[in-house]
């Protein structure tokens, strides 16, 4: 029987408009991810008020973080924790808006608060910026889920570099499940079968690109349970 995970979500959402002649910052909104209820989602809209394109990089600024949570974002890609600034810049028209960023904490359902900062900012001139300050407030009633069918593990480690390892439990024949490992978007990228119901497989990483995935536990095609996997390599 699957139990139901309650999560209570709080931010407070400052924009510091440091030197800003080209930006602004609107529609904060910080979700529970569909995917994993644990993690919080924050999406922004970044706002180009110029009259020319500009060339708009992301950098982490601040990661004051509550112990046991782990913060991520994803701009032209996605980031792990050992990475501040984006590797390149995105496109804003004049006048246009970009969505593209989000900023995930990863809480594994430790109660606590977080406050992590971003700045967008012209590639051709830093100091044309502005600053998001987002403080995640995470409290949680049930932080486990379990389900009659089978489930999996937390990936260890996680972020994964070479590979990483997750611990599963089926409840009827292994030779109907399968782990799918895809994709941001949803794309599969790797499938694996099961000789046993109980055990530990090792998803290998080394060929993955940084960035976040998610690998599914599957009976017959149909999804039982689902995690977060995110690949950073050193």
């Amino acid at each position: 029987m699957k139990k139901l995970l309650l999560s209570f979500v709080s931010a407070v959402f400052v924009a510091a408009y440091v030197n800003a002649q080209s930006f602004t910052v609107s529609n904060l909104m910080i979700e529970p991810s569909v995917i994993d209820p644990t993690t919080l989602v924050a999406t922004v809209k970044i706002t180009n008020t110029s009259n020319n394109a500009k060339q708009v990089m992301c950098q982490r600024t601040t990661n004051n973080l509550f112990n046991g949570h782990l913060s991520y974002f994803c701009w032209d890609l996605c980031y792990g924790t050992q990475t501040n600034l984006s590797s390149s810049p995105l496109t804003i028209s004049a006048g246009g808006d970009n969505t593209a960023f989000m900023g995930d904490l990863l809480t594994s359902g430790v109660v606590g608060t977080s406050d992590v900062s971003y700045s967008f900012f012209d590639q051709s001139n830093p100091s044309d910026q502005v600053t998001i300050n987002i403080q995640y407030n995470y409290t949680t009633g049930i932080n486990t889920i379990s389900t009659d069918k089978g489930s999996i593990s937390s990936a260890r480690p996680n972020p994964a570099d070479n590979f990483t390892t997750v611990n599963f439990n089926l409840k009827n024949n292994p030779a109907d499940y399968v782990l799918e490992v895809s994709s941001l978007l949803g794309a599969r990228i790797a499938q694996y079968t099961f000789s046993s119901s109980t055990g530990t497989l090792t998803i290998p990483t080394q060929n993955l690109l940084n960035g976040v995935y998610f690998y599914s536990l599957k009976e017959k095609n149909k999804t039982i349970s689902s995690q977060k996997l995110v690949v950073s390599h050193r």
